[in-house]
């Protein structure tokens, strides 16, 4: 039997409610040439049991409880797929998410990381928005090549993991999601992907997050407050340590939120105020935009999204 070339990754904590949502999203992909592995954290509800009924549809990890970076990196290692897609039990795919971020990757150079897609967020209000206009980052094209993600991402967060299609070879050679992370560990991936190349994109929305749902996986560690300022300390040192990162813009950007930041916790009674940075992690665009100084978001340095066609010009 051939090999699958698309693995789907679905990492999983105490979510018997709604697993099952994700795995008929990713069983219904149009795409058939794939494989869906489900890496149960260790839950302690019934998810595994909701599980059995999708039988040899689905293969089942089981790990004691190590976190959402250490989930994925075991659905990883237990998959087949040159291209690796994860979602989140709590999130949802359309039926054509993987077949168009296939072909895409398959249009472009091997050195092309990934292909990132738009996502639509639900709002437990009823509000709806997308992943792109929240960030901002405006694309003046529907689809093509992505040129200075590391610009844009120093400054600003998109939805990356359910939305990413990403090659093996470049996520085996930037070392997989760090699993000392338990809070922005998909904000720090997609910022070693971007030294990597440059990325393909899709600005139509194939992925429907639901904002509001608690994320099992990560849930405990976004109120550690501690834990989630040490998670930022340690990306942005990673960035400014590497010589890859451009020097105008994202260098000082990245020096000056980490002063912001601890400056902000110092001046914070005891940890109250700090706890507010901990929806800045993982699911909550709108605090990252809050964080970011307005100034400098309206200032020459703030980089604009710079894209260009599959064989055509900058734009």
């Amino acid at each position: 039997m051939p090999k699958p070339l698309v693995s789907i990754i679905i990492p999983t904590y105490n979510r018997a409610d709604i697993i099952s949502n994700a795995v008929c999203s990713a069983l219904q992909q149009t795409y058939s040439n794939k494989e869906i592995i489900v890496v149960d954290d260790g839950s302690t509800d019934n998810t595994c049991e909701r599980l059995r009924v999708f039988g040899d549809n689905i293969r089942l990890v089981r790990q004691v409880n190590a976190g959402p970076s250490a989930a994925r990196n075991a659905g990883v290692k237990a998959s087949m797929g040159q291209i690796l897609t994860f979602l989140d039990s709590d999130d949802l795919w359309l039926h054509s998410k993987i077949a168009k971020q296939v072909k895409m990757l398959q249009s472009v150079d091997e050195s092309v990381p990934c292909c990132l897609c738009n996502a639509l967020i639900l709002r437990n209000s009823g509000k709806k928005v997308t992943s792109f206009d929240l960030a901002p980052i405006r694309a003046r094209i529907e689809k093509g090549l992505w040129l200075n993600v590391t610009s844009i991402l120093s400054t600003r967060c998109v939805l990356f993991t359910q939305a990413a299609a990403v090659r093996r070879s470049v996520f085996e050679k930037v070392g997989g999601f760090d699993e000392s992370l338990r809070i922005m560990e998909d904000h720090d991936m997609a910022l070693r992907l971007s030294l990597e190349g440059p990325w393909a994109f899709l600005r139509e929305p194939l992925v429907i997050y639901h904002y509001g749902i608690e994320d099992g996986l990560a849930e405990e560690a976004r109120h550690n407050d501690l834990q989630i300022c040490k998670s930022i300390e340690r990306i942005v040192a990673n960035m400014l340590a590497d010589r890859r990162v451009p020097e105008t813009g994202a260098k000082k950007y990245f020096a000056r939120s980490h002063t912001k930041m601890w400056r902000h916790i110092e001046r914070s009674q005891g940890w109250s105020k700090a706890r507010r940075i901990s929806v800045l992690m993982d699911k909550s665009f709108e605090a990252v935009m809050q964080v970011c100084d307005f100034a400098f978001r309206h200032s020459p340095m703030y980089p604009k999204m710079e894209v260009t066609a599959f064989g055509g010009q900058n734009r």
